[in-house]
């Protein structure tokens, strides 16, 4: 069941309204969690898992590039000729697709490959992360540099470039990030304190660095080495909206928009966003603010209202689907009703869409329904049955106390005689 209403959404009538510069959004449900790069607003993720490598856009849709089996997709990278390529872990190869989708191998050999970046003369680095814990560097003709190995570090995770040539090389196990020089040398850069880092992106128009944690977070990093935690989550989940409220759950793969406003980062199961935005001249994405589950018992009246900010104040259209035949939606905000004790251990699903004539999002209720926890009603008190009189108008028999009365009046009458007599 569908229902559509327009609602036009007045800043000066929205007290709940908030006005931030970081906002976190949801680009699309997609299990493509080990690397990410973007090309023109277009999205490309790998997942390791499969071996698949997707091609997102920027409302969501995706489609398959690669379909690369078993060989372990992860890091991706474009050449200036529109060149992709990726890193396949599981062949220690790196193979390269033209603009026209033939594939072929730019390199072998390179062991364990994960991590990819371009220096300013167009040779590729590549981040090896486990065995030598190396850095090898390619260039176009695919002839290949052992940089040496990176004793220090306990599997690399990732690697990027800076502005200046700089690469950096991050420890999944100890949290600390390396730079090396290209000619080799080695200095620790910062140490996060943080096990678990995956993939590090440079962004050169702040000259900051971005770290993705496997704990539910993501890291902030300034060129001196300072570290700032953007966002973490106590309690992961896929929540939208300013940055305070929003959630986080298993970030990985990380790619940053060429302005530097978008920063995308891609978990177990959504490709989403974190955008610099003032919302008066950039366009972001409306988000929801109520809670995306609720229980009812059976026989109760449920009455719930979705609440949903568009920061751009732009009118909105809500949808609901998915809405179960006991409830109704009241054309505006709020659904209704009482389930019965059919619906008793159900749960409904309700997919509610936001639509801000740019973008789409969407947010599911999930509706629980219990059976009642009231006690049953205690059954009527036995009354007890009235005994009639014998000699009453019923014709029933004299009972005991009406003998004994009428034996008590004889006899007096009997001893009354006998006093006259006397």
């Amino acid at each position: 069941m569908k229902y559509i209403v327009m609602l036009l959404i007045l800043h000066a009538l929205l007290a709940h309204t908030v006005r931030a510069d970081e906002f976190v959004e949801t680009i699309t449900e997609l299990s493509a969690r080990d690397a990410l790069t973007i090309v023109d607003q277009t999205i490309y993720a790998s997942n390791y898992n499969n071996g698949i490598v997707y091609k997102i856009e920027q409302d969501g849709t995706s489609s398959t590039v690669i379909e690369a089996s078993q060989r372990g997709s992860a890091g991706i990278r474009f050449d200036d000729d529109g060149n992709m390529y990726v890193a396949m872990y599981n062949i220690n190869s790196i193979i390269k697709l033209d603009s026209q989708g033939n594939e072929s191998t730019f390199a072998s050999g390179v062991s364990t490959p994960i991590a990819l970046d371009w220096d300013n003369n167009q040779n590729l680095y590549v981040s090896s992360f486990s065995g030598a814990n190396t850095v090898t560097r390619i260039d176009q003709d695919g002839v290949q540099t052992q940089l040496g190995g990176v004793s220090q570090l306990d599997n690399i995770s990732s690697l990027c470039l800076d502005a200046s040539g700089d690469i950096y090389v991050t420890s999944y196990n100890s949290g600390d990030i390396y730079r090396m020089t290209p000619s080799g040398e080695v200095s620790l850069f910062t140490s996060t304190n943080t096990i678990g880092l995956t993939f590090l992106q440079y962004d050169a128009n702040e000259n900051v660095f971005f770290a993705a944690v496997a704990n539910d977070s993501l890291l902030r990093i300034s060129a001196n080495g300072s570290v700032e935690t953007l966002i973490s989550s106590s309690e992961p989940g896929v929540i939208d909206g300013p940055i305070e409220t929003a959630s986080i759950a298993r970030s990985i793969g990380l790619a940053i928009s060429a302005d530097g406003k978008q920063v995308y980062f891609a978990t177990d199961s959504h490709i989403r966003r974190i955008i610099f935005a003032d919302p008066a001249v950039d366009q972001v994405r409306p988000y929801f603010t109520s809670d995306s589950s609720v229980t009812i018992e059976e026989d109760s009246e449920l009455s719930f209202q979705f609440t949903f900010v568009d920061p751009n104040d732009d009118p909105l259209s809500l949808t609901l689907e998915n809405l179960p035949e006991w409830l109704t939606f009241d054309s505006v905000d709020t659904i209704t009703g009482t389930p019965g004790s059919n619906e008793a251990g159900q749960t409904y699903t309700v997919t509610a869409k936001l639509d801000d004539q740019i973008a789409v999002v969407s947010n599911q209720l999930n509706i629980s329904v219990t059976q009642s926890t009231a006690p049953p009603p205690a059954p009527p008190a036995p009354q007890p049955t009235p005994t009639q009189p014998t000699g009453s108008s019923s014709g029933g028999s004299i009972s005991s106390i009406s003998i004994l009365l009428l034996m008590l009046l004889l006899g007096h009458s009997k001893i009354n005689k006998f006093r006259r007599a006397v």
